[in-house]
């Protein structure tokens, strides 16, 4: 009980202050009325019960089994075993995750002629086979820093052959793979790898959600760029309702997300635990307990930024049409700071850091990194959508920056600023700031502009903890002079 009230005063300290701003700006440029100011707070009283009861339930339950099936897999001694384990399991949670399903449904409303099961299966293989990749590098020690240029230097040599329509959208494809499902399945499978290993530190457990992203980059660019361009429709502005059978309609569509998210996860987790690693019914029961508690979470948290943030984001969004281009930025600045310091998957990866680095990387420090790189790119996309810049210019070189400094930046943070990248494009963040840029987008250039707010703001999300927390990086090699690295530390 007493873990379970910290945690949710932890959660409402953390979400509070977006939700404030939200708020305040409801009442400031939009005609609210009674119910839907009603609405929007039962709603937030929701996402903090949600992140709440995801976090015990993650921590309790899918982190564990998790870790134990990481630890397993050097163990038996079979490259093959490895293969089919870490390519199931992460086809598996990248397949039926929520954010994933949420894309792939935008996705078809703007390009009605594109097979998304087929880019289901892009995205889902993709994280598959780069997982594969990721575990062979932490197996047999290979340079994480290679890999990585490798792989995003393959994106940016493909990306110059996407057609223009779908360049935004492969860049998204890859930032919704890692989400809240699969994002602490795969930071615990690394760790779970790592600690089996005797050789390696914890730390390099990290880097396997960065190496999730590439995967489905390269399989959807191949894919786009193999079925040619595509007429890009222009999907009619959602209409809401605030009613009960919104929010009923709202919870129900969770539900089926959740579940269809978790139940494979599920009868994975308890047929490796019983067969393979014969532990008791006991433990497998703990298990499957821990999963539901994060399952009723997610889902009540869905229920709650669907039925009160997707809206009152869209409204406001609309609404900053009309201020000063400047005040836009600035609070583009704002929300992204402050929704990157509510997002859940933020806090599972940096609460991992603090944990396996012994305290000498503090969450509180990632968390307001990754907040100001958010910010800033935020506030650089919603400058983007005013002037109408185009994304090419943003993205290309930002990529190319984030690669460069990783060669500078301290060796032990190279995994933990891809994978700061992967979490940042949350459900709490992308469901407020894509929704607002959508919004806003619509306000200033009509429903054409729909696309261009849509799709593209995700992958900078994402970008920018990339850059932010390698140059953070860059500062700690400089000032470690008479310091151990982490490294050193573990070992």
């Amino acid at each position: 009980m007493a873990s379970l009230k910290g945690k949710l005063v932890s959660v409402f300290k953390s979400v509070i202050p977006v939700v404030s701003l939200v708020f305040i700006l409801l009442l400031a440029f939009t005609n609210a009325g009674v119910v839907e100011i009603a609405f929007f707070l039962l709603c937030v009283a929701m996402v903090v019960i949600g992140i709440t009861l995801f976090l015990l339930g993650t921590e309790a339950g899918i982190i564990p089994a998790s870790r134990a099936i990481g630890a397993d897999i050097p163990r038996r001694k079979s490259i093959l075993f490895m293969f089919v384990v870490v390519f199931a399991i992460s086809f598996l949670v990248t397949f039926a995750d929520p954010d994933v399903m949420i894309f792939v449904e935008s996705v078809n409303e703007a390009f009605p002629s594109m097979n998304v099961m087929k880019l289901m299966f892009m995205i889902s293989g993709g994280v598959g086979f780069l997982l594969i990749v990721a575990a062979l590098r932490i197996v047999y020690n290979l340079s994480q820093r290679l890999l990585f240029m490798i792989g995003y230097g393959t994106v940016l040599l493909l990306c110059v052959m996407v057609p223009p329509e779908y360049f935004a959208m492969c860049f998204d494809a890859g930032a919704v793979a890692p989400g809240p499902i699969s994002i602490p399945v795969i930071v615990a499978l690394g760790l779970g790898l790592c600690s089996a290993l005797s050789s390696r530190s914890e730390m390099d457990g990290f880097g396997l959600l960065g190496m999730a992203m590439i995967g489905p980059m390269i399989g959807v660019m191949l894919f786009c760029i193999y079925t040619g361009g595509s007429e890009i429709i222009i999907p009619e502005p959602a209409s809401y309702e605030f009613t009960a059978s919104f929010l009923a309609d709202n919870a129900m569509q969770s539900v089926k997300n959740v579940a269809i998210a978790l139940i494979p996860v599920l009868l994975f987790f308890a047929l490796f635990q019983k067969v393979l690693l014969k532990y008791p019914w006991s433990a497998v029961r703990s298990m499957l307990v821990g999963v539901f508690i994060a399952g009723i979470g997610m889902i009540v948290f869905l229920t709650g930024v669907y039925t009160g943030f997707l809206p009152v984001a869209t409204e406001v969004g609309e609404s900053l049409a009309e201020m000063n281009a400047a005040w836009v930025i600035l609070l583009g600045f704002a929300i992204g700071l402050l929704a990157t310091v509510a997002e859940p998957t933020v806090m599972i990866l940096c609460g991992q850091v603090e944990k396996v680095s012994n305290g000498v990387l503090k969450s509180k420090l990632l968390i307001i990194v990754l907040g100001l790189g958010v910010a800033s790119f935020v506030a650089i996309g919603m400058g983007r959508i005013i002037f109408e810049i185009d994304l090419r210019y943003i993205l290309i070189p930002g990529f190319i920056a984030a690669i460069t400094l990783m060669a500078f930046t301290d060796k032990s943070l190279t995994g933990v600023a891809f994978d700061a990248g992967a979490v940042a494009g949350g459900p709490m963040g992308v469901t407020l700031v894509m929704t607002m840029c959508a919004g806003l987008a619509i306000g200033l250039h009509g429903n054409a502009g729909a696309a261009a707010g849509s799709f593209g703001i995700i992958a900078m999300m994402v970008l920018a903890p990339m850059i932010f927390v390698s140059a953070l990086g860059v500062v700690i090699k400089i000032y470690k002079k008479r310091s151990v690295g982490i490294n050193d530390i573990q070992k």
